[in-house]
């Protein structure tokens, strides 16, 4: 949005801009959008759009702990996530073929 500002020092105009911060799309308004263009929703894209879910109580419960001073971190589950999220899962390993009879 953009708001006009009356000159005060001999300038002609001056501009101010407010950033407003998007909101999050909602499902009804995505799929009245997709069937105005007569596309099919796609849920997928609309969960990758809407990024990782946040669980609010959790983060409450831990706020709480961190305030309150009882918050243990677990160094080596910390280690493990980390080395989990950058390595790939290893590969099953092939099954074996069967005897023939």
């Amino acid at each position: 949005m953009v708001d006009s500002v009356k000159p005060t020092s001999g300038l002609t105009s001056v501009r101010r801009t407010i950033a407003v911060a998007p909101t999050a799309p909602t499902r009804a308004s995505e799929i009245a959008r997709a069937a105005a263009k007569n596309i099919a929703p796609n849920p997928a894209a609309d969960l990758a759009a809407w990024g990782p879910p946040i669980d609010e109580a959790k983060i409450a419960a831990l706020r709480d702990q961190i305030t309150a001073g009882t918050y243990k971190a677990e160094p080596d589950a910390i280690a493990a996530k980390m080395i989990e999220s950058d390595m790939p899962a290893p590969a099953a390993a092939p099954a074996a073929p069967k005897a023939a009879k």
